[in-house]
């Protein structure tokens, strides 16, 4: 339950970008806090017996052509993978989310996404 609903707080978007890939506002405590996130994660999954991993998200809204949103969604999700490197965080990769796969309105922005799977025994 507690992995569960840690899971759920790190795919909240919660660093917001200008036009690009340089983030709207000083996001130092966002990223610290997101970093402490991932390691209780990692700590919980271990606990749990379960495995976790984490895919860094670039978000773009609609303006633009579908190349140049492409490559900024790819900047955001590095930047992110970069930022968290920063503080001791590692083994975090850069993905695309599929067009379209975001419900509600697109965003300027960047999440973690995380995957908890079972362990081989």
């Amino acid at each position: 339950a507690q992995l569960e609903a840690l899971v759920r707080k790190l795919e909240t978007p919660r660093i917001a970008f200008t036009t690009d890939a340089a983030p709207l506002s000083p996001v130092d405590s966002i990223i610290d806090a997101l970093a402490d996130e991932v390691r209780n994660a990692r700590a919980l999954a271990k606990t749990a017996r379960v495995g976790i991993s984490f895919t860094a998200i670039g978000l773009t809204d609609d303006p633009g052509s579908r190349a140049a949103n492409i490559r900024i969604r790819a900047a955001r999700a590095q930047w992110l993978v970069d930022a968290l490197s920063a503080r001791g965080i590692s083994a975090i990769e850069a993905g695309a989310v599929p067009e379209g796969a975001i419900s509600g309105d697109a965003m300027r922005a960047a999440y973690l996404h995380a995957t908890v799977s079972e362990l081989a025994r």
